[in-house]
């Protein structure tokens, strides 16, 4: 969560849109208490008073108006989507403090002028906070459930199951990994031109490949042996993590787990994966990339030759 909140640093021309609109927010600040000294400390004691009345009844209206038009609260999300009302809300005791601080104000004592950069910090603070709340949202999607008996049953005694997928048009690839104490074992699936192809669908249908191998269990070397389990803690223990990046065009990973121990399966899915804003997951990511073997210890085909070989075959209807 905080990378995804120090994103919005990363931006120069959104911090610079955040600095005019926090010298806004700090403008009304400034003048309550300017009225406020005028009020308590010179000879312009009503005229101060007058002038402070409205400002605050300008800035109350204000901030009830953004409250009220705030009000888009979903319970799903009611911790995130409250704090614009909460930052609109601060403004008032932000405004009051200021005002205050004008009626004790000493020209000659130097820390008190710090009032004004205190005033435009917490003005900042807020517009970083208010724009956090608009740009950021939980980034992927993740599900829990149950291992059911027969699953249970099928696991020949394993500790956990990491199931991870590529693939194209021409080829589908599938990866599993099972462990048990310290022994972990791999096994690929690969499948050359699962689907009928045709340039005009973009969802092609799934037809019999032009060719199916499924490799031996194969033992996992010391290295990516801990490499799996640390993946499988690391799935099992993640939470949601939020970001304000939102790439439309890129890649996506998919990676299941089966805890057999905990009865329990957990399968997450996430695109675009940023070490700045999701560093789990992109933890995650970069363990599941280092578990795939070379793609010629399962085939002999180069993603280039799978290609060739799918528009020469039956399974390529043209253009």
């Amino acid at each position: 969560m905080l990378g995804c909140f120090l994103y919005e640093f990363q931006d120069a021309k959104l911090v610079c849109f955040d600095l005019a609109l926090a010298l806004v927010i700090s403008i009304p600040l400034w003048l309550g208490f300017l009225f406020s000294f005028m009020n308590s400390q010179t000879r312009f004691k009503k005229l101060g008073a007058v002038l402070w009345s409205i400002l605050t009844a300008f800035v109350l209206g204000t901030v009830a108006w953004a409250v009220f038009r705030a009000q888009y609260i979903d319970v799903f999300d009611l911790w995130k989507n409250i704090t614009p009302v909460i930052c609109f809300a601060a403004i008032v005791p932000v405004f009051l403090a200021t005002s205050a601080f004008g009626r004790v104000f000493k020209r000659k004592k130097k820390l008190h002028w710090l009032v004004f950069p205190v005033s435009f910090v917490v003005s900042f603070a807020l517009v970083v906070v208010f724009g956090w709340a608009l740009l950021a949202e939980e980034y992927g999607s993740y599900s829990e459930s149950v291992i059911s008996k027969e699953e249970m049953e099928q696991s020949e005694g394993f500790d956990f199951e990491i199931r991870l997928g590529r693939g194209s048009y021409y080829d589908d690839i599938s990866l599993k990994i099972r462990g048990k104490v310290d022994s972990v074992y791999y096994q690929v699936k690969y499948d050359l031109c699962p689907y009928v192809l045709d340039n005009k669908d973009w969802n092609p249908e799934y037809t019999e490949p032009l060719e199916k191998i499924v490799t031996p269990w194969i033992l996992l070397n010391q290295e990516k042996s801990s490499i799996a389990k640390r993946l499988r803690e690391a799935m099992m223990a993640y939470e949601s993590e939020w970001t304000a990046v939102s790439v439309l065009d890129g890649y996506c990973t998919g990676i299941v787990v089966h805890d057999f121990q905990k009865q329990t399966r957990r399968s997450m899915s996430f695109c675009n994966a940023d070490i700045s804003n999701v560093p789990k997951a992109y933890a995650m990511e970069k363990m599941s990339d280092s578990l795939w073997p070379p793609r010629e210890t399962y085939t002999k085909y180069s993603i280039e030759q799978a290609e060739k070989a799918c528009r020469e075959s039956q399974n390529y209807t043209g253009e």
